[in-house]
């Protein structure tokens, strides 16, 4: 990082976490625009100058979550505070609509471990902290992954279908070795799925897909990229995905093709 930020000129300030106590860092070399301050020292200059909250408006950007570039550069996809606090409270709804209450709450544990330049972690952290749960972060090396969900016990475990495939692999096949009740419980609790997002399906007669207006994702727009939002974005504010999907039994949503011939794969 600090070989490249000789080439950003706007920024001006670098908090450095994970330092010893009173720790000095050096000076920045080739960009004295920039200074390196501890979180310690962010948060001693924070209680000797405290300044009036300020609550953000709904329609305040709250951070921009950069693309993977499997379709070119990566784009900075605008989050505003009003979706995230959409998605927490749909979401949020959804989640207490089980026969036993809430799924969590709080006393919860969810533990932190998934990239934070990825909305959906940051997503789970504000879903956890809108229920009252503890969030516990691990200590970023993935073969201690196990260690730390040892120690920190969490009750709230999320994850991304790479992950999911290789524990599902491991429990189905100990579910097949085991008696018929212990498979039928097993079948019974799997079955158990809810869906959290709005979404429709848009026809494309050229493919031969065809279905009645629903919702799909909304969306804020790319910063700085004009040209991809007018491509993504429709008059109403629709996010066009690229994906062709229909609808299956239970109401779910089963994507069966790729209006966009580029793919990202779990790798």
């Amino acid at each position: 990082m600090v070989e490249v930020l000789h080439d950003c000129p706007t920024v001006k300030l670098v908090v450095v976490f994970g330092t010893r106590p009173h720790q000095r860092l050096p000076e920045v070399p080739g960009a004295p625009h920039c200074r390196l301050l501890t979180l310690d020292r962010v948060k001693a200059l924070g209680y000797k100058h405290p300044k009036p909250h300020h609550p953000p408006k709904p329609s305040d950007v709250a951070l921009i979550d950069y693309t993977s570039g499997t379709t070119g550069v990566p784009k900075g996809a605008v989050i505003t505070h009003a979706n995230i606090v959409a998605n927490a409270a749909g979401a949020g709804m959804l989640l207490s609509q089980g026969p036993q209450g809430p799924l969590f709450a709080h006393g919860d544990r969810h533990i932190c471990y998934l990239p934070l330049a990825h909305i959906y972690e940051r997503f789970n952290f504000t879903l956890a902290t809108h229920y009252g749960c503890a969030a516990g972060f691990y200590r970023g090396n993935v073969l201690e992954l196990l260690e730390d969900i040892q120690e920190l016990r969490p009750t709230i475990f999320s994850s991304v279908p790479r992950l999911w495939n290789r524990i599902y692999d491991k429990v189905l096949a100990q579910i097949q070795a085991a008696n018929p009740v212990s498979r039928a419980l097993f079948n019974t609790a799997y079955k158990y799925k809810q869906e959290a997002f709005r979404i429709k399906l848009d026809d494309i007669p050229e493919m031969g897909y065809t279905n009645a207006d629903q919702p799909y994702p909304r969306g804020e727009g790319y910063y700085k990229d004009e040209a991809n939002t007018r491509d993504t974005l429709d008059a109403h504010g629709w996010l066009h995905t690229g994906d062709v999907g229909m609808w299956i039994e239970g109401g779910r949503l089963k994507i069966i093709d790729r209006k966009k011939n580029i793919f990202k794969l779990a790798q």
